[in-house]
């Protein structure tokens, strides 16, 4: 989780940031948390952390045991047990996910549109030596810079992608990475027309991702599969590999939306 002390967004709430930042401490320090080693971690003084903790007892997220130490509370696997069923692809999904990384050998992934957020589903590694290594279920950020989060946003309209992208700027990742909106516009335009997005170096250094969406019954595009592989690779062979991608995306939609 990012360092409460390193934001400096006037639009940031740094309280809430804390707050949350004191809950992942609890849930590592697995029911050994003090105050004082809280507060310690975080960076708060100890009044303002026994308030915060008193904040989140409160609504269940930590409970004060009787040897005076601060544990999980009934609300966190609750809030778990959500977001796990939200990181379970559709079997029809999962089925194409990973029949795209045998196919290919690569590290694929799957991504679902949920509300106004892109998350990152699961990733099936491929048998190639090439590792992504920020790539991990759960992940909601930086989708300005991802192939997979830009195969989505094409197919949606402009006041919809304005609602998923960053309000303010679009963060520098690598020195490759797509940093004004107007240059980002015209990508997702080329995207749309020839259905799929691919990104070169954008995220990680190296690699290229290519990847395609996938479709509801309504014809909504609701996810997508995306295959990584070393940026070269992409370079000599995008055709061919946009093909397999958009195959295995149309096995991943529903059937009323498949051509």
């Amino acid at each position: 989780m990012t360092d409460p002390a390193e934001i400096h967004d006037p639009g940031v709430l740094r309280t809430l940031v804390r707050g949350l930042a004191l809950l992942e401490q609890v849930i590592i320090a697995d029911g050994e948390a003090t105050a004082k080693s809280l507060a310690d971690k975080v960076g708060l003084n100890k009044s303002s952390c026994y308030q915060m903790l008193k904040t989140l007892e409160l609504a269940g997220y930590v409970v004060h045991t009787p040897a005076g130490s601060y544990a999980v509370g009934p609300s966190v696997p609750a809030m778990f047990s959500h977001l796990r069923a939200a990181l379970v692809p559709e079997p029809r999904v999962a089925q194409a996910l990973h029949a795209l990384r045998d196919e290919t050998g690569d590290t694929s992934y799957a991504c679902a549109l949920r509300g106004h957020t892109i998350l990152l589903q699961a990733v099936a590694e491929g048998r190639r030596a090439l590792v992504v290594r920020m790539l991990r279920p759960g992940m909601r950020d930086n989708i300005h810079a991802r192939a997979s989060c830009r195969a989505i946003l094409s197919q949606l309209g402009e006041t919809e992608q304005n609602r998923i992208l960053p309000a303010r700027s679009l963060p520098r990742i690598t020195k490759y990475t797509t940093t004004k909106r107007r240059d980002l516009r015209v990508l997702l335009r080329e995207a749309r027309d020839r259905g799929y997005a691919v990104e070169r170096q954008e995220f990680e250094e190296g690699v290229a991702c290519l990847a395609a969406p996938y479709f509801d019954a309504d014809g909504a595009a609701v996810g997508s599969l995306t295959v990584a592989m070393p940026v070269g690779r992409v370079a000599a062979d995008e055709a061919a590999i946009a093909q397999t991608v958009r195959h295995y995306a149309a096995q991943a939609s529903h059937p009323a939306a498949r051509p």
